[in-house]
């Protein structure tokens, strides 16, 4: 069984599985995404030299057939499949909740026929299904202290332990490496956030003042890299500050080991990582 809606730029979204004024017949593009493999000739070796590879967009066709009252329910098919409009798929499987944005590229059919069908094709630049479920992953936690049995001294107990993670690890379980999107938020002055990456040392850092109740956002994501900062409800970029020789690193498959530090304040500093896992396909 699958669950197949359409999302439109209003934030309207469109049932299409299960739903009686449709029937969906066919959905083709939800497999993995065709790769450009570039290779090169050379005349001293067999074979040819692996140049590049990457994967190309997606093209989702979807074929749909209006049902009783045919027209009314064609015609109000229009919200959400307009030529040249974004558009939202989201699909979901009993192991898969995704998304993938596009652009209505056509729209066919025949009205004429004894049934009428539709056909819309989405173009989807990112190549890859997009998890619906958002994953936030602090950096800090709480150590509870808090035990039965127990006897409260005359002086008092703790009840738990604030403490820092030296290392955090991040499994991202995608089919291929995602950018990432990491939350600063300080409590007081901090000085020069910086987080690192154990395994490959790279590294992100500001050459910032982070002020009481500030909150910054590192945007990793290829075609999004950025650096913003919210301040008394206004949100400005400040991607001047990143400090020299820094990498716009991306989570691998598998495990990812972070640390972080600052020059003062840390105690001040909660850091959020949020991401999407990717795949191929549903």
């Amino acid at each position: 069984m699958y669950d197949l809606r359409l999302e439109n730029a209003g934030g309207e979204i469109l049932q299409l599985s299960g739903n009686p004024s449709y029937a969906v017949t066919s959905v083709e593009g939800i497999l993995p995404a065709d790769a450009e493999v570039s290779t090169t000739s050379v005349s001293t070796i067999d074979g040819e030299q692996f140049n590049y590879a990457k994967t190309g967009k997606r093209n989702i066709v979807i074929t749909i057939l209006p049902q009783e009252p045919v027209e009314t329910n064609r015609i109000y098919l229009y919200k959400w499949i307009t030529t040249k409009r974004w558009i939202r798929v989201r699909y979901r499987t009993p192991t898969r909740d995704v998304y993938t944005d596009g652009y209505v590229e056509k729209v066919s059919g025949s009205l004429f026929s004894r049934q009428e069908t539709i056909q819309v094709s989405i173009i989807c630049p990112e190549s890859y299904f997009k998890n619906t479920q958002e994953i936030i992953q602090n950096a800090d936690y709480t150590e509870p202290l808090f035990e039965f049995p127990f006897a409260i001294e005359e002086e008092g107990i703790e009840v738990s332990v604030y403490d820092r993670l030296q290392t955090v690890i991040i499994n991202n379980e995608s089919d291929d490496t995602i950018g990432i999107t990491i939350r600063l938020s300080s409590f007081g002055t901090v000085e020069n956030p910086r987080i690192y990456n154990r395994e490959t040392l790279e590294n992100i850092g500001l050459k910032f003042q982070m002020q009481e109740s500030d909150v910054i956002e590192i945007q990793t994501q290829k075609g999004k890299k950025g650096v913003w900062i919210t301040r008394n409800g206004e949100r400005t970029n400040i991607i001047n500050t990143i400090m020299s020789g820094i990498t716009w690193f991306q989570l691998e498959p598998g495990e990812n080991l972070f640390t972080y530090e600052a020059d003062a304040g840390l105690e001040f500093l909660k850091i959020e990582f949020l991401y999407n896992y990717i795949y191929g396909g549903v």
